[in-house]
């Protein structure tokens, strides 16, 4: 299937300038107690003003980097409906403030700053291809994570790069392109109730 291989390229670019743009912004971070697991480190822990300068000052840098993003302009891509964002920080502090309390672990919470979204034919989505090789680059370490999502309407496979532990995770979201309308819409009533 020649999209399945975009799409495995893609995830390959989206994994290099993941790794590029975090050694370069945490080879910066001086103090070594940022330096840490962000897999056990809970929500309500990271809700102090030295954590909230660090994702702050990390979605600042993502904002302004030229090249975070720039695989994606390539025009092989542009056929598979690509799509990425930066998360603004009001939309940061929005989602930690509604994950105070309730025992989450950041990584887990703060796993989007960076994140794109394709949608992919429902065969190439359904297909046992398209499965085998998410496992596989998971066991290659290129993904470190990748789940089947199923919340009501919205239907996608979520898929997470954060190759250290003290890394913020950047996420793709592979949505087939049957459920594509009923996914905006489940997105954004997501964004309504957590901003309520």
């Amino acid at each position: 299937m020649r999209n399945l291989k975009v799409i495995e390229n893609v995830i390959f670019a989206i994994q290099e300038s993941s790794d590029l743009f975090n050694a370069a912004f945490y080879g910066k971070v001086r103090s070594s107690r940022l330096l840490i697991n962000l897999k056990k480190l809970y929500v309500d822990d990271f809700n102090t003003d030295e954590w909230r300068e660090l994702s702050w000052l990390y979605v600042k840098a993502l904002s302004s980097n030229r090249q975070v993003g720039t695989f994606l302009d390539q025009s092989v891509y542009a056929t598979i409906g690509i799509q990425f964002r930066v998360k603004s920080f009001k939309t940061v502090q929005i989602k930690l403030t509604h994950n105070l309390n309730r025992h989450r672990y950041v990584a887990k919470i703060c796993n989007d700053f960076f994140g794109a979204r394709i949608i992919v034919s429902d065969d190439l989505y359904d297909s046992d291809e398209f499965r085998e090789l998410l496992k596989q680059l998971k066991n290659q370490k290129i993904i470190s994570r990748f789940y089947v999502r199923e919340d009501g309407n919205y239907h996608a496979i979520h898929c997470y790069f954060q190759s250290k532990n003290y890394y913020f995770p950047w996420e793709l979201q592979v949505w087939p392109q049957r459920n594509q309308q009923n996914n905006y819409q489940e997105h954004e009533r997501h964004e309504r109730e957590r901003n309520l």
